[in-house]
């Protein structure tokens, strides 16, 4: 998940103010910064290591993803403290020029195949490496579309509880160093100026199809301050994957670093894992 707004952590784990003491950091009236991200008062943070699949596809449970991403058009948001980057469907905000025009009905999860719309895309943007694990292994870099729940009737969505809503798509290192194009479009568009700008072709429904069949969903929190609950996770594995291309040109929008916050206690929580498609 993206950090909050001019926040001041990093993701360094030997600096005072990384991943290991974010509960902890107070303002300069000494009031608590985050103190959801305090691990000992909080049992339902993000990422968590997720279990090698060993199963038979026949012994999976089959739970259909739906999904409609609407608008392809997105705004490159300024770098903050915290490294990286994102994108947000373009509206009319500050700092937008108003002849850009507005992201109309950016789309997002569905409820089903012909339902409604549970959760609406609100902004993406890519860490390295990944957060979540495989069975203790990172990957080369981790996706984050990150939804917010959908009002129906000034209440929250009935077939859910959560606020928000985070699909992952986790890219292996490709192991015959094939180049993921549908990454490059905002990716290798991220090393330049860091004003928001125009860019296009981010198609998220066509790396959503480029995934393996089975994907895993579990109750977690923000990975970035403020580490605040209620977020559902649905989290893919890429079959493409990303080259080294790829990967050089995210570390060099970081400038050498990195921006994942390692694993936490999975505290009793349920990791399903199901077929989709």
């Amino acid at each position: 998940m993206w950090p909050t707004p001019g926040a001041l952590f990093s993701y360094d784990l030997s600096s005072a103010d990384g991943p290991l003491s974010w509960g902890n950091l107070k303002n300069a009236t000494g009031s608590l910064l985050f103190p959801k991200c305090n691990v000992m008062n909080n049992h339902e943070q993000s990422p968590v290591d997720l279990p090698l699949v060993i199963l038979a596809p026949e012994d999976i449970p089959l739970n259909p993803f739906y999904f409609n991403y609407t608008t392809h058009k997105f705004a490159i948001r300024a770098r903050r403290r915290n490294p990286g980057f994102q994108l947000e469907p373009i509206e009319d905000d500050a700092g937008i020029d108003d002849d850009i025009p507005e992201a109309v009905d950016p789309g997002g999860i569905l409820e089903g195949l012909d339902g409604r719309l549970l959760a609406e895309f609100h902004q993406a943007h890519l860490h390295l490496p990944s957060e979540h694990t495989v069975n203790g292994s990172n990957f080369a870099l981790e996706l984050h579309l990150v939804h917010e729940t959908v009002l129906y009737n000034d209440s929250v969505a009935d077939s859910t509880l959560y606020t928000e809503h985070v699909v992952s798509i986790l890219f292996p290192k490709s192991k015959s160093g094939a180049h993921n194009k549908l990454l490059d479009s905002f990716l290798m568009d991220a090393i330049g100026p860091v004003s928001p700008e125009l860019i296009g072709d981010a198609d998220f429904s066509a790396l959503l199809l480029d995934t393996e069949d089975v994907y895993y969903t579990y109750s977690g929190g923000l990975t970035s301050p403020p580490c605040t609950n209620g977020v559902r996770w649905y989290v893919f594995v890429s079959k493409t994957g990303v080259n080294e291309l790829q990967i050089d040109a995210m570390a060099d929008v970081l400038g050498g670093q990195k921006n994942n916050r390692p694993t936490l206690e999975k505290e009793g929580r349920e990791v399903d894992v199901s077929l989709w498609k």
